[in-house]
């Protein structure tokens, strides 16, 4: 199953030499600001997207903005914050707000892997450069991929669900598949079936994530990398989702 989840930051911290100690601990808490602000405006933009596609701002008919402002709270990420997002979401024309526009921008970069990259912005052209840039640090380019990709709903159930009773029921309710891995089971669906299907299934069991995804077709996928090329993939994975304006990377490479 493609991974889709981002993994926002390293956690990593280098002294570095001829630092003083306070010297150091100003740069960690400044690191670790950055660290925070990122995943704030990351949240925010999903939360802002899970509105807009999800069907409005009302939590209590939206399930997957419900679901993603429950994640948000889990994560200490400020109301403020969660409700500027939502507020964005539902500004009407001429607005700030309405300036800021989701883009997906595709790419092929090492080892001809597939990415495709969603983002959300209030400024189109710092963005472009950002991705493109980012791209070509690693010998990618920006270029047509989404072809090798099929866009599917998709729904992680909680911990605790029977695969078998899952799989049934999802598939009476118009789910495509259903899968379990690493103890987790996921059910996908067409876009369109997407909020009708966890509306249902909500019901019975608990939704911890949901959202809409680029898949690799079967025939289009990567299957091996060799370690020097597996790195910068990494790498670039990385590079991309440090971008503020960036929320999620998916890629055809099966790891």
């Amino acid at each position: 199953m493609l991974r889709a989840n981002c993994r926002y930051f390293s956690s990593s911290f280098r002294a570095w030499a001829g630092h003083s100690k306070w010297q150091n601990i100003k740069h960690t808490k400044a690191r670790n600001d950055a660290k925070r602000s990122n995943t704030n405006t990351k949240m925010a933009n999903m939360i802002t997207v899970a509105a807009r596609e999800g069907g409005g701002t009302d939590l209590a008919l939206n399930v997957r903005l419900a679901t993603m402002v429950e994640n948000a709270l889990k994560m200490s990420i400020p109301k403020r914050v969660i409700e500027g997002a939502i507020a964005r979401a539902s500004k009407g024309a001429g607005s700030a707000a309405e300036e800021s526009v989701s883009i997906t921008y595709e790419g092929v970069g090492p080892g001809g892997v597939a990415y495709v990259v969603e983002t959300l912005t209030d400024n189109k052209n710092r963005t472009a450069q950002q991705v493109r840039a980012a791209f070509m640090r690693f010998k990618g380019s920006l270029s047509p991929t989404s072809f090798l990709f099929q866009r599917k709903g998709w729904i992680q159930l909680g911990e605790g669900a029977d695969f078998d009773e899952v799989f049934e029921k999802a598939i009476d309710l118009g789910a495509e598949d259903v899968v379990e891995k690493d103890g987790e089971i996921v059910l996908y669906t067409e876009t369109s079936q997407l909020a009708v299907v966890a509306n249902e299934i909500k019901k019975d069991y608990k939704i911890d994530n949901m959202g809409l995804s680029y898949e690799p077709e079967p025939d289009q996928a990567v299957a091996e990398l060799d370690e020097e090329t597996q790195t910068k993939h990494y790498k670039l994975i990385d590079a991309l989702e440090e971008l503020d304006d960036v929320n999620t990377v998916y890629t055809n490479y099966r790891e």
